[in-house]
């Protein structure tokens, strides 16, 4: 059943010399009426505040699940300088050391040698043209006097020159590249640890939470801080939740008021009928 029964919205604000010009049941009626709009704000946004606070509480509950899953990574002997770096690498260089993982490296460096192989060629070959055409202007500029009615000339030649030499480091720069990206070894995913401090980020980030927790001590101090939080919600919580049933037990009471005198009336009004008939 809806707490707000009724729209009260269209009650309307009754003043001193209002209440003066009416009967007492209908002053009554109306100053309840008026005291029920204020009340029902004042429990929707209780309302509000409450469950505000529950989203809180369970987006930081999942951030101290996130921050004990990733210290449960840590060794008995860690210490609180112990970085969360240090953990991730540890994983790494531990998976590095499976035959699986060294087979599957050799299949991805080989299909990345495949896959840009062909493109460095290309790249070779512009290098190796860009190279040839620099090294012929420059053998013909030397040739060519310098005159007066073959500067334009110089200065197109000058200009091919540095646009070769433009190529064949521009070839130079993509071959790099390439090269970098086959010497690159296979990615197997995240590790455990880094999968964990991913999934904090997230849900502190959820919990508007700023944290840059780089080791052990850090992420104690942090599930800490978490905890403080959560009993300091907690405790507001009960308060709120004292507050929101007062504000509905004085609601409920503005509509027993109300009833009981359309109840009053009822019954003056059937009693003087009767007394007519």
């Amino acid at each position: 059943m809806s707490l707000f029964p009724l729209d009260l919205s269209s009650i309307p604000l009754i003043s001193a010399a209002d209440i003066d010009a009416m009967d007492l049941g209908t002053a009554i009626q109306l100053v309840q009426g008026q005291r029920a709009v204020l009340l029902e704000d004042l429990v929707k946004d209780q309302l509000k505040e409450i469950q505000d606070r529950n989203h809180k509480i369970q987006a930081l509950n999942t951030t101290i699940s996130s921050a004990r899953e990733l210290m449960s990574q840590f060794g008995e002997k860690d210490g609180t300088d112990k970085k969360i770096s240090d953990l991730i690498e540890k994983e790494k260089k531990s998976i590095r050391n499976t035959e699986e993982w060294k087979a599957d490296n050799e299949n991805y460096r080989e299909s990345q040698v495949k896959e840009n192989g062909t493109a460095i060629q290309i790249q070779k070959e512009k290098q190796k043209s860009a190279h040839a055409e620099a090294r012929n202007l420059s053998e013909e500029l030397s040739l060519i006097r310098n005159s007066s009615e073959n500067s334009r000339k110089i200065k197109e030649m000058k200009e091919n020159i540095e646009k070769a030499t433009r190529e064949f480091n521009q070839a130079s720069l993509e071959i790099s590249k390439l090269e970098k990206i086959i010497d690159l070894e296979f990615n197997d995913g995240e590790t455990k640890s880094g999968a964990y401090l991913e999934n904090l980020k997230n849900s502190a980030m959820y919990a508007n939470l700023e944290i840059d927790v780089k080791n052990r001590g850090e992420l104690q101090t942090l599930v800490e801080n978490i905890k403080s939080e959560i009993d300091t919600l907690s405790n507001t919580q009960q308060m709120d939740m004292v507050r929101l049933q007062n504000y509905t037990n004085k609601y409920n009471d503005t509509f027993e008021v109300r009833t009981n005198m359309l109840n009053k009336e009822h019954e003056v009004t059937s009693k003087i009928n009767n007394n007519i008939r």
